[in-house]
């Protein structure tokens, strides 16, 4: 899978949250990642999908 993204968004990332993209990309590679449907940040234009899984071996919580 290839990703693209905003260098923009990913400073902020990485001042909110201590990842890069490039690392959170890694989660999409783990056969044990867990998806749910998220209906609050979803709208008629896009799904939105929270990810839980292990991206390079590295914890990282969100809150």
């Amino acid at each position: 899978m290839k990703f693209e993204w905003d260098i923009t968004k990913e400073r902020v990332n990485i001042r909110k949250r201590g990842i890069t993209f490039d690392q959170a990309s890694y989660v999409f590679s783990d056969p044990f990642a867990l998806s749910k449907y998220d209906d609050e940040h979803s709208d008629p234009e896009e799904d939105r999908w929270v990810l839980l899984g292990n991206a390079m071996n590295e914890p990282k919580f969100h809150s």
